[in-house]
């Protein structure tokens, strides 16, 4: 009697080949499937009143704050709302709430299984709900404008200052001064400093510039990142007679960190310019203090323009 034994050599298990398309459509899916709950489910009642929460305390102390003179302070009360409550509250927790509830609000209404059983690979999964979370915690602070806003962050015990307190001894050289509320400019440089003031003397001599000061002692500083926290100072404040305030920096030469102190204080005047409580600004760099008198005629030129188009677009 004889037998025979048959081997049978097992095969590697082939995996299907990636479809793209088909993932793309997935992810498009489940973002647009999370969206929708995150946005009209009932877990997203929660974000919606941390969002409407500034506005009705602002709306609480206009309405029984008898302190509040006129509209003109409301401003700086939602200045120190936004930094106090939007950005170390609401903004923290709506966030957390969202992404808590990604897969947590699916465990919780007992529907996170409906996903396991489509074919859709656990890598789609978790990145779409991802995105879709990104997407909402994105959204949901701009609901009522539109369009997120920078405002300032008021110093919560002085708001605003004034060169009415403006008093210091200085050993920097310093020029006197006529159209400047300091009696002096102090100095870094041996010419720079002098010859801008020189040149808004003249500015206001002519009638363009107001008024002007050395920002110095002013405690005006421009917060900036830059391998660290850092404080940056524009040298100098100048009010227009057109009611326009300016930032302006005379620079000789640029910095390794020029181009992020710039960035930051563009961000400062559009922060403040939201804000609207200290009216219009602007920032000016001029790399030649002999330049400031024609880089503010030309400031002035623009501005009128600008005016005079906004006044012919009116119905």
């Amino acid at each position: 009697m004889s037998s025979t034994v048959e081997t049978i050599q097992p095969q590697a298990p082939t995996l299907p080949e990636p479809n793209l398309a088909l993932w793309l459509r997935q992810l498009r899916a489940i973002v647009a499937f999370d969206m929708k709950k995150n946005f009209f489910g009932k877990r997203s009642l929660l974000v919606y009143l941390l969002a409407l929460m500034p506005i009705g305390l602002l709306t609480l102390v206009a309405l029984l704050n008898p302190n509040v003179p006129n509209a003109n302070t409301l401003p700086t009360i939602f200045s120190v709302f936004y930094n106090s409550v939007i950005l170390r509250t609401i903004v923290f927790f709506s966030c957390a709430w969202i992404f808590m509830n990604l897969f947590r609000g699916e465990i919780v209404d007992r529907s996170l299984h409906y996903y396991f059983l489509s074919s859709v690979r656990r890598e789609l999964l978790v990145t779409g709900k991802y995105l879709s979370g990104l997407l909402t915690a994105a959204i949901f602070p701009d609901e009522t404008s539109g369009e997120s806003r920078i405002l300032p962050r008021l110093n919560r015990y002085k708001p605003i200052l004034t060169t009415d307190q403006v008093y210091f001894k200085t050993v920097k050289p310093v020029q006197a001064t006529q159209a400047s509320h300091v009696s002096h400019v102090a100095a870094d440089t041996t010419s720079w400093e002098q010859a801008a003031a020189f040149q808004l003397e003249h500015l206001a001599l002519e009638g363009l510039v107001h008024s002007y000061v050395r920002n110095d002692h002013l405690e005006l500083n421009i917060p900036y990142d830059f391998d660290g926290a850092h404080a940056y100072e524009p040298d100098f404040v100048v009010k227009m007679t057109s009611g326009l305030s300016v930032l302006l920096e005379v620079k000789g030469f640029d910095r390794y960190d020029t181009a992020r102190k710039n960035q930051a204080a563009y961000q400062w005047v559009a922060a403040v310019n939201h804000w609207g409580g200290l009216g219009r600004w602007d920032f000016v760099i001029v790399h030649d203090p002999q330049s400031v008198a024609e880089r503010f005629k030309e400031l002035v030129r623009t501005e009128s323009r600008t005016h005079r188009e906004a006044v012919s677009q009116k119905p």
